[in-house]
Formats: C-alpha cells, sequence, structure tokens
C-alpha cells in the first residue's frame, strides 16, 4: 500500500540549550488506489456507520 507523510512539528532544546522548532515527516497512513491489490491481511478504517467497498477473491 501506498503511505500518506505528513508533517509533524515538534519543539525541543538542542545540543547548545537552545530551543528550536523542528519538522519530522511520518507516516500518517497507508491507502490504495481502486484496481491496486492486496496480497495479505488487512484492516479498513471507515466513517462511523459506513463499510468498506471493496471486493474478495481467494486465492487458495
Amino acid at each position: 500500500m501506498k503511505t500518506q507523510i505528513i508533517n509533524a512539528t515538534y519543539s525541543a532544546y538542542d545540543k547548545s540549550g537552545k530551543f528550536t522548532t523542528n519538522i519530522l515527516p511520518v507516516i500518517g497512513s497507508y491507502y490504495f488506489d481502486s484496481g491496486d491489490t492486496i496480497k495479505d491481511d488487512a484492516i479498513f478504517i471507515v466513517p462511523q456507520g459506513e463499510k468498506p467497498d471493496v471486493s474478495v477473491r481467494s486465492l487458495k
């Protein structure tokens, strides 16, 4: 699956004691596009009251 990167901003003291603000890119979520294939277990998070719209085909 593809990753969605978000920038997390945090403040901390550096080695010299100066207070600095930094940006750290982190993975916010994973997603896949229509037509992509998942070949493992997957958990789908959808808005409350909705169901994921997926089709499943067993390869076993």
